[in-house]
């Protein structure tokens, strides 16, 4: 089945610091249990400064019914960018801070839903230094923190 897809408006976000919401280990790519698979992802992987790309989530049911998943934010995670060598944040525009309260997607009995940012691989206009990245994306219901890799060339 093709994957519904949810698109969050880079209007909703704002700088908004929630310590409640930065608990969560981060490292794996994906997190699964018998019911839900939860996947980070990056499209493109290569991407050139100044160029776009879509950093999400795709949210796979296992089960036989309908899934709910509730989130603390209008938006099901915060996203950061890291420079993967020094760990130190990189602001892209595109990356932040949901500043809506509560949601929740349903996702279709054996299907899947995926949750998309548009990231500009630009800080303020200017070019980001080539190299390996990391998308971190810390989901608002406290239970998930995920990473996935990108680079940027010259």
């Amino acid at each position: 089945m093709t994957p519904r897809r949810l698109w969050l408006a880079p209007t909703l976000i704002a700088a908004l610091w929630l310590p409640a919401c930065d608990d969560a280990p981060l490292g794996p790519s994906q997190v699964t249990s018998d019911s839900l698979r939860v996947v980070a992802t990056v499209n493109p992987t290569f991407v050139s400064a100044g160029d776009s790309l879509r950093i999400g989530a795709v949210f796979h049911n296992a089960l036989d019914r309908p899934m709910t998943l509730r989130f603390g934010m209008g938006c099901p995670f915060f996203l950061e960018v890291v420079a993967e060598s020094t760990d130190t944040r990189v602001p892209l525009l595109g990356t932040g801070y949901p500043s809506t309260v509560g949601s929740s997607l349903t996702i279709p009995a054996r299907d899947s839903l995926v949750a998309l940012r548009d990231v500009s691989v630009r800080i303020d206009g200017s070019r980001v230094p080539p190299g390996r990245y990391l998308a971190r994306l810390d989901f608002t219901n406290g239970l998930w923190a995920l990473e996935a890799p990108f680079t940027v060339r010259d």
